[in-house]
């Protein structure tokens, strides 16, 4: 047997969303120290560390006084009661897949190329205008010059 048998089939953008719409709000979010479901409110409230990590409140309450790290990045943070513990409404939480983050990264390099792209054109621009400018100027001179010459001789 290879070890292709053995992995599951790729789970695309599409497969995703038809799984996502087809769950509630609530049940989107699984508690990654029990793996059960979080909620809005009492033992299971999903809350957030301060490096951002998400956790049903007991769960990462009782972790934090056993070890004082987050599980998930191991950083230290204060044991104090809910010091370090942001209560999260579930609604307000956004997913941001592997995928979602690639996308965005490509959109992100595409702007600042687009953003330097219109900068270098300011640029170009406003270096016509001032040559444009100055142009004006030394005929604007020549007009005046030319006006004062014509008074003098009237």
């Amino acid at each position: 047997m290879t070890t292709n048998q053995f992995l599951s089939p790729m789970i695309t953008k599409d497969i995703l969303k038809t799984i996502f719409d087809n769950i509630s709000e609530n049940e989107l979010f699984v508690c990654s120290l029990c793996a059960s479901m979080c909620t809005n409110q009492h033992k299971h409230q999903l809350v957030s560390t301060t490096c951002g990590h998400l956790f049903g409140k007991n769960c990462i309450r009782k972790r934090l006084k056993e070890t004082g790290q987050c599980p998930l990045c191991l950083k230290q943070l204060e044991t104090r009661r809910d010091k370090q513990l942001r209560t999260m409404c579930l609604s307000s939480v956004v997913t941001i897949f592997p995928f979602e983050i690639l996308r965005m990264r490509d959109e992100r390099k595409r702007l600042r190329i687009r953003l330097n792209e219109i900068k270098i054109r300011l640029e170009r621009t406003k270096n016509k205008l001032n040559i444009k400018k100055q142009h004006l100027q030394k005929i604007n001179k020549k007009i005046l010059k030319h006006c004062k010459r014509n008074m003098n001789n009237n």
